[in-house]
């Protein structure tokens, strides 16, 4: 019985580290609603800390109810939330 023909993981692994190297590096992610931790505590009204932002946000992620991407804006990386539609 002939040996099936192996995996190539060279290529595997040089596709997985330029998807995430790519990830995030075009600023805002594609679509609409996406805030950053900053906008969304200016968007509350009353008005709220980013670090209370921040809380709110990571609460409703663990409760499956926010979409959370990473992009390069200028030379630093911000994290970008939206509800779930």
């Amino acid at each position: 019985m002939p040996r099936p023909p192996s995996k190539n993981f060279d290529t595997a692994w040089a596709s997985l580290i330029q998807k995430t190297m790519m990830q995030g590096s075009n600023g805002r992610p594609a679509g609409e609603g996406w805030k950053t931790v900053k906008e969304f505590a200016d968007s509350c009204t009353p008005k709220i800390s980013a670090a209370h932002a921040r809380n709110v946000l990571h609460d409703l992620i663990d409760l499956g109810a926010m979409d959370k991407a990473k992009g390069k804006n200028g030379g630093h990386w911000s994290i970008y939330y939206r509800p779930k539609m």
